[in-house]
């Protein structure tokens, strides 16, 4: 089964906001989960890596990804959320 980057969005989005899990165990238990043989994502680097920062900040779930893909692909990112500007610049 392959899970779309967004799909795993709307899953992070489900856990923290409808049913309050908190980051880190969200973190932790995806983590989890993409080690199953049976389960791919797609840039296990990027979603790792947007996981470890969202398990440890608040920021939202979009946000590390797009600290990630700055991170892991060295993307450009441009933003007026100051967070995660701040993020950026460490």
């Amino acid at each position: 089964m392959c899970l779309p980057n967004e799909v795993v969005v709307e899953v992070v989005y489900v856990l923290e906001k409808v049913y309050r899990v908190k980051n880190d165990e969200i973190c932790d238990t995806l983590l989890e989960l993409f080690k199953y043989d049976n389960i791919d994502v797609n840039d296990i680097e990027i979603l790792e890596e947007a996981l470890i920062l969202f398990g440890k900040r608040r920021l939202d779930f979009v946000d590390t990804l797009l600290y990630a893909y700055n991170k892991v692909k060295g993307y450009q990112v441009y933003t007026f959320d100051k967070k995660l500007n701040k993020v950026l610049e460490e």
